[in-house]
């Protein structure tokens, strides 16, 4: 009894110090876990041969470890990547390895299945292939599973703590209501475990897991995800579901209470699932765990843990229960790039209306449905965006202001007013998630503010950019690969693009007249070369960005050694007056990049060039007879929207024989109309 204390003891203080140092630590930890399990598990195989020939044969060490080199290669390889991407050298070398390490794992295993097949043995092929099968069952139950644990910790250690203290409370809630309550027996595989104890240690894993989610989520050091291989101190903006929301109490009990409210993170939320099915894979692992050894005749799986038994026997249900966290946060919770905002893009042109009408992205049809939102704006509303989950809009004013307002299904709540700048708000942007809730905004006073929410509603200017002297007609955030970095395009001619360092400050690169007479558009290349395939673009980041101006021309730069260089010779004249927007199209495993481009002159051209050095192609997508002020792509790069100065919005489609076709068609139902100005 005490050596168990005093083991239980240790690894609660092991696993404090490994949390406290950090997720490389822990992810060695799950590593040396996984090992035992592996060698616990292979043992049994070994014991049961009752030839005792065993030593005789060859090992399987090398499929043990292919896996760790593929599974861990595939989950950690962005994080890889981070860690060495200030290096040159390092970079290319490790860029070059992920590019191949499928293709090294995959004969990397083939050389071990020949291998195995040349080690047959007379009198032994049975005990071999039995060998061979319970290698790859240690690969999936084990290997594999570690994977996700360890994806786990990556996206932030509070996934790998919070799942693994669930089946902790509940094995003591089982004990604890079987104990004083346990009348019926729940299956006859372990005769002591009880439907009482069963139902009792259900409910309150439930009601724990949501009190430890409010304990956990309010630790960054916890909750921050891991972006590279380092040790380091983390500190992030919390993800929304760290966030407090607070839940005001019904009258009658608030009259008792000192306070009026109670703060509840949504992720506490989420914790009840979770604490539902840790109540079913805890006790149903545990009867699988003691079928298996029942099956082997072995009362543990080994003696690694001393009044434990094997590590195995610990971690008999956490591997599982990884597994599910893992699919629960990637399936609800982790950000996708399936957002409204992606799929039609920002369609709306800068005209006189307070009622915004947004797109309904359930289906595209010939007619599609739209909600109207209020926005309080007292002057014309320029732009409008939709955050990364579908949830918030920024509208940009000639006001002066910036308003952030909810929607959800049919209903908009105003949620806060950004009063900074001191001319019209041409366009607000929102940054990937993965640097937090920000929000950049630039306007007619040369400005661009970049907005950062603290506590839920409550923003702050985080920095203010006013490197132009002129109106900065256009802002975009560069493809979250390549770092927290804004492109702004100014009507003084010049184009500045701010990357954020990680000490906090900003370092900033110009293309100095880059359209002489006026930027009004710029827009980022995707990060990922034409052709490549989602999940490969680790290897050398496209930094390129396309732009439109007063010139009437299209022109495409490139970042070489530093400097942003024109990238397209000469420059790309097809329309007859100013070019109003241009749209770099997402390229997900398209042969092509694809730039639309939008004029005064009433005409949307496609620009699609093959691969790099080639000349750019023109091609009028249609002449809508009337100025065009935005274009935006589909998430897949196959559908364009295209908003007019005739009020509509209309969808257009590249059919097989390389036409555009018009797919579905908006039409706005005001007519008074405002341009603006440059």
């Amino acid at each position: 009894m005490w050596i168990r204390a005093h083991s239980s003891l240790w690894m609660l203080l092991s696993l404090l110090l490994l949390i406290y140092l950090g997720h490389l630590y822990m992810w060695a930890m799950v590593v040396v876990i996984q090992i035992f399990m592996a060698h616990e598990l292979f043992n049994l195989l070994r014991k049961a041969n009752t030839n005792n020939q065993d030593k005789r044969l060859p090992k399987f060490k090398h499929f043990f470890f292919t896996a760790m080199l593929y599974v861990y290669g595939r989950i950690l390889s962005q994080q890889l990547v981070n860690t060495v991407s200030s290096d040159k050298f390092l970079y290319r070398l490790v860029s070059n390895v992920i590019k191949y390490q499928m293709v090294i794992c995959y004969f990397l295993y083939i050389a071990g299945f020949v291998w195995f097949i040349l080690s047959l043995r007379k009198r032994y092929y049975k005990y071999q292939f039995g060998q061979y099968a319970w290698i790859h069952m240690i690969l999936i139950v084990v290997f594999a599973q570690s994977a996700f644990t360890v994806a786990n910790i990556f996206e932030g250690i509070f996934w790998f703590l919070f799942p693994a203290g669930l089946i902790a409370m509940n094995d003591v809630a089982a004990y604890f209501f079987g104990f004083f309550f346990g009348r019926t027996p729940l299956i006859k595989l372990s005769p002591k475990k009880t439907w009482e104890g069963f139902i009792g240690a259900s409910v309150a894993t439930m009601i724990a897991a949501f009190a430890f989610a409010n304990f956990l989520g309010r630790f960054q050091w916890l909750t921050c995800p891991r972006k590279d291989l380092s040790t380091g101190w983390l500190k992030c903006d919390p993800d929304p579901i760290f966030k407090p929301e607070y839940i005001p109490l019904p009258t009658l009990i608030a009259q008792w209470l000192p306070w009026k409210e109670i703060a509840v993170l949504p992720v506490q939320w989420h914790a009840l699932w979770m604490g539902l099915f840790a109540s079913i894979i805890a006790p149903f692992g545990g009867f699988f765990a003691s079928g298996f050894k029942r099956a082997f005749k072995i009362k543990d799986f080994g003696d690694s843990i001393p009044g434990h038994g094997g590590v195995t026997d610990r971690m008999d249900c956490q591997m599982v229960m990884a597994v599910f966290v893992y699919i629960y946060y990637q399936s609800f919770i982790a950000p996708h790039d399936y957002s409204v905002e992606m799929v039609l893009g920002q369609i709306l042109d800068p005209n006189s209306y307070a009622l915004l009408q947004l797109i309904s992205t359930s289906q595209i049809t010939r007619t599609m449905p739209s909600q109207k939102v209020e926005t309080g704006h007292q002057d014309t509303v320029h732009d409008v965006a939709m955050d990364y989950y579908g949830k918030r809009l920024a509208t940009a004013s000639s006001d002066h202001t910036v308003k952030i307002i909810g929607v959800s299904n049919n209903a908009s709540q105003h949620l806060a007013t950004l009063a900074g700048h001191q001319g019209p708000v041409w366009q607000v942007v929102w940054a990937h998630p993965k640097f937090g809730s920000l929000l950049a905004s630039c306007s007619y006073d040369g400005r661009v503010i970049l907005w950062k929410e603290g506590n839920q509603n409550e923003w702050t200017q985080a920095h203010v950019f006013d490197d132009h002297k002129s109106s900065v007609n256009s802002i975009a955030w560069a493809p979250h690969e390549l770092g927290l970095r804004l492109a702004c395009g100014s009507s003084d001619g010049n184009i500045s693009v701010f990357t954020a360092r990680p000490d906090g400050g900003w370092d900033t690169s110009r293309i100095d007249q880059a359209h002489p007479v006026g930027v009004t558009s710029v827009s980022w290349a995707p990060s990922t070369a034409p052709g490549a395939l989602v999940g490969s673009g680790l290897l050398d980041p496209v930094h390129k960005l396309c732009s439109g101006g007063c010139d009437n021309t299209v022109k495409v730069w490139k970042l070489s050694d530093g400097q942003w260089k024109l990238d397209c010779f000469p420059a790309l004249k097809m329309h007859t007056d100013w070019v109003r927007d241009v749209a770099w199209a997402p390229n997900l495993g398209l042969p092509k990049s694809t730039i639309a481009s939008a004029s005064q002159d009433g005409r949307v051209i496609i620009w699609t060039v093959a691969k790099e050095g080639d000349q750019w192609e023109g091609k009028v997508l249609n002449d809508f007879k009337t100025p065009i002020w935005r274009v935006s792509w589909s998430l897949t790069g196959n559908i364009l929207a295209v908003a007019d100065g005739n009020n509509n919005v209309t969808l257009w489609k590249e059919a097989v024989d390389g036409e555009w076709q018009q797919v579905s068609h908006i039409e706005k139902k005001n007519n008074n109309r405002r341009k603006k100005k440059i």
